[in-house]
C-alpha cells in the first residue's frame, strides 16, 4: 500500500501511535486523504496487474471479502502523519485454505549476523531495501498450485466504494468495469496474491528468487535465503 500525506494533522500527533487504526471519525475527519490513500493502494492492483472484473455466475466460486485497512504513518517531522490504505482480502474464508502451500523460509539470525560481519570485514556497503506493494508483484495465481494438485484460485468480493475510485484511476480505463447498477453482481478474479491469502509470501518469494536466478545470482547452501553473485 501507498501512503499520502495528510494536510491537518491530528491534535495529538505526539500520544498518536504508529500503525493505529483510524476512528470512524477520523476517516470522516480526513476524507481527502483518505480517498487519496485509497487510490493509490488501487493503483498498485491495476499497475501489477493483479486483478480482473467478472461477474459473478453460479455459485461454485472461491470468493472471499475483502476489506479497507486505514492507519496512521509517521513520516517524520516534515511531513507529519499520513494515511496508508491497505486492502486486505479475508483469507478465513479461502476454501483452498487447508490444502495451499504456504510455508516461505526467511533468512536465519545466524545468515543475518554472518552477512553483516561479511560486510564489516571486507568492507562492503550494506542497504536496505523496502519494495512497494511486494505481494502484488508474486508469482501469478495461474502458476501456483495447492498441495493436493489443484491450480489456485481465487476471488473477492471488494468493498463498494472500490468501483467508483477504479473508474477515476487512468491506468484502469483499459479495464472491464461493471455499470453503476449491476455493480452487486460483479467481483474480482485475482490474478496475483493479495494481502490476507496464506500463500501470497510463498508466491512473493518465488518470483523473486526466480528474477535473482534469472539474473546468475545463486543461494547459499547453508542458507538459501542468501544469494550471492
Amino acid at each position: 500500500g501507498e501512503s499520502v500525506k495528510v494536510y491537518s494533522v491530528p491534535a495529538n500527533r505526539k500520544e498518536k501511535k504508529n500503525n493505529a487504526f483510524l476512528s470512524p471519525a477520523e476517516e470522516k475527519e480526513h476524507w481527502k486523504a483518505v480517498l487519496e490513500a485509497k487510490t493509490k493502494e488501487l493503483q498498485n492492483y491495476v499497475v501489477h496487474q493483479a486483478i480482473r472484473a467478472v461477474q459473478q455466475v453460479g455459485a461454485h466460486w472461491n470468493i472471499m471479502s475483502a476489506k479497507w485497512i486505514l492507519t496512521w504513518k509517521w513520516g517524520g517531522d516534515k511531513v507529519g502523519w499520513k494515511i496508508k490504505a491497505r486492502l486486505v482480502v479475508r483469507g478465513f474464508q479461502d476454501l483452498q485454505g487447508s490444502d495451499v502451500q504456504k510455508f516461505s523460509p526467511t533468512c536465519s539470525r545466524v545468515g543475518q549476523r554472518l552477512l553483516v560481519s561479511t560486510s564489516v570485514l571486507y568492507g562492503w556497503s550494506l542497504q536496505s531495501v523496502d519494495v512497494s506493494a511486494a505481494f502484488l508483484q508474486g508469482q501469478l495465481l495461474s502458476e501456483a498450485e495447492t498441495g493436493g494438485g489443484e491450480q489456485r484460485q481465487v476471488w473477492a468480493k471488494p468493498p463498494k466504494d472500490v468501483w467508483d475510485i477504479l473508474r477515476g484511476i487512468p491506468e484502469a480505463w483499459d479495464m472491464i468495469l461493471p455499470d453503476v447498477k449491476e455493480e452487486t453482481s460483479w467481483i474480482w478474479a485475482l490474478l496475483k496474491a493479495a494481502y490476507g491469502l496464506d500463500d501470497a509470501p510463498l508466491l512473493w518469494k518465488r518470483e523473486l528468487i526466480n528474477y535473482l536466478y534469472s539474473k546468475l545470482w545463486t543461494s547459499s547452501k547453508y542458507d538459501t535465503c542468501i544469494l550471492y553473485k
